[in-house]
């Protein structure tokens, strides 16, 4: 598999990309194949899933309402002690699994905090991009960027929301497809940390995956978020941990 850069997304360096808010009244319908028996609660609606069932999930959001959703494996949260144990996602080609990321707002809800300016037009977005680093010797340091990949499609609830200086908390769930040509190791997926992202192995098990599969984690400068990570969760996708002794 050749990866290309994505012409519609900037690269990020172990990053996220960016996420999305809910509109005064907004649903979004994903059908999806899954292979554990698990939920996600979103709102006051359950969704379950079996091995043999397509699931359908509905959303639906109005006014500041904001979603709020549990998988049947939450494999990172801001209180996880071991910085160099790195969680990675574990994928199937031809599948499609869930992420879901609760962040919280870097004022906490605190209105003397709050500054709008960080926002266009008072809306911030959200999104995710998974990609594989490329690192070189730049002026005698070194330097990488993220090329993101095209074999995934990937969909997010809520897209983008208008934060107010009561926002605190913001859940979004993310449907990742893995398409026929997406086997191999990627250096960034779901975000983790302040600006830190998980690895991701598409067509591998736990026992196949080590840290030379990725490129090492690196202390790049990060630029200033309005919505921190403290916890991921995922349906539909397994996942692992990867000592890297650098991270």
């Amino acid at each position: 598999m050749t990866d290309h850069p994505e012409s519609t997304s900037p690269p990020a360096a172990r990053s996220f990309g960016r996420l999305a808010m809910a509109v005064v009244l907004a649903a979004i319908v994903i059908g999806a194949s899954v292979f554990a028996s698990s939920y996600f609660s979103i709102g006051n609606r359950t969704v379950t899933s079996t091995d043999t069932e397509t699931t359908t999930i509905t959303v639906s959001a109005t006014g500041t309402q904001m979603l709020s959703c549990s998988g049947d494996q939450q494999v990172w949260n801001s209180t996880s002690n071991d910085a160099n144990d790195v969680p990675v996602l574990l994928m199937r080609p031809d599948s499609t699994g869930f992420i879901c990321v609760t962040y919280r707002s870097f004022w906490a809800g605190n209105a003397s905090q709050y500054a709008q300016q960080f926002f266009v037009n008072g809306s911030f977005d959200f999104g995710l991009s998974i990609g594989k680093e490329h690192c070189a010797a730049l002026s005698g340091s070194n330097g990488c960027i993220t090329i993101l990949s095209r074999s995934f499609i990937i969909g997010a609830f809520p897209s983008s929301i208008r934060p107010t200086v009561d926002t605190d908390y913001v859940t979004v769930v993310y449907a990742v497809t893995a398409g026929s040509n997406s086997t191999g190791f990627y250096d960034d997926s779901a975000p983790y940390g302040y600006c830190q992202s998980m690895p991701m192995a598409v067509g591998y098990s736990a026992s196949q995956v080590n840290a030379s599969d990725f490129a090492p984690p690196t202390l790049a400068p990060c630029p200033f978020l309005p919505f921190a990570p403290v916890s991921v969760s995922i349906l539909g996708m397994n996942s692992t941990y990867v000592r890297f002794d650098s991270a």
